[in-house]
């Protein structure tokens, strides 16, 4: 599968809708290796100290079904 297949995986997930309704233009890297592991993170360098929101989605290559959904930001 296509490395764009598996963040379009990520995207429709109830939290991959959330997530990118509020930050359309986060960048999204693909990790391949016991699972795949789509990395998206939307950095606001202008605030003090910068905001960084981060998804991560886990998908298991050989049924591409999401194995955990995690989202983490340091959001005052």
């Amino acid at each position: 599968m296509e490395d764009d297949s598996y963040v379009a995986i990520a995207k429709s997930t109830k939290q991959g809708q959330a997530y990118f309704k509020r930050f359309a233009n986060a960048s999204c890297a693909v990790d391949r290796g016991w699972d795949v592991t789509i990395n998206c993170d939307y950095l606001q360098r202008s605030s003090v100290p910068p905001y960084l929101e981060k998804f991560r989605v886990r998908i298991d290559p050989t049924t591409n079904i999401v194995v955990e959904v995690e989202i983490q930001t340091n959001a005052p």
